[in-house]
């Protein structure tokens, strides 16, 4: 099993290898939407604090990874950060603040965050049930790990839907 990548070992090498960045560009967009919730919120410090404190640690990471990143990489990696970092964000922040009031304003972005986090969280659990517990077919298993990605949608689609009745209820305390 290969080591986890870390920016240190990127540094020293000067050199991604294979290594995805996806997952900080998606932490970026993440930390960087509930930036935007913080600062709609009238009692948002502690949010803006912690996530604009993020937002800076993600676009370092994104960053080093794009400066020592393979060509083809590169752009793969620059473009996404530019559809989702740029492109998606302005395209929520415009539409949530001229299309909607104020209180819908809050819960859409706090829906929005609540999502993007739990698919963030979850999409690794994904990813090694898919990878370790049914790494091949097996004949003693009648189908392959689609299911269970299907399983652990609906799982988080469920747990989504629970958190958001709570979330809606401490949004109007």
């Amino acid at each position: 099993m290969p080591e986890p990548t870390s920016f240190k070992s990127i540094v020293k090498k000067k050199s991604t290898e294979n290594f995805n960045g996806m997952s900080y560009i998606c932490t970026l967009l993440s930390t960087s939407l509930w930036t935007y919730y913080g600062l709609l919120k009238h009692d948002g410090m502690l949010t803006i604090t912690i996530n604009v404190a993020g937002a800076i640690l993600q676009a370092i990471y994104v960053i080093l990874f794009i400066i020592y990143a393979p060509k083809n990489s590169k752009v793969k990696h620059l473009k996404l950060a530019g559809i989702l970092n740029l492109g998606f964000y302005t395209t929520v922040v415009l539409i949530t603040f001229l299309a909607t009031h104020v209180s819908v304003r809050i819960t859409v972005i706090g829906f929005l965050c609540a999502g993007l986090t739990l698919v963030m969280y979850a999409s690794p659990l994904v990813s090694m049930v898919s990878k370790y517990i049914f790494p091949y077919p097996s004949p003693h298993v009648a189908f392959g790990p689609e299911p269970y990605h299907t399983l652990a949608r609906l799982v988080g689609i469920s747990f989504f839907t629970f958190t958001f009745r709570i979330l809606f209820q401490i949004s109007e305390l």
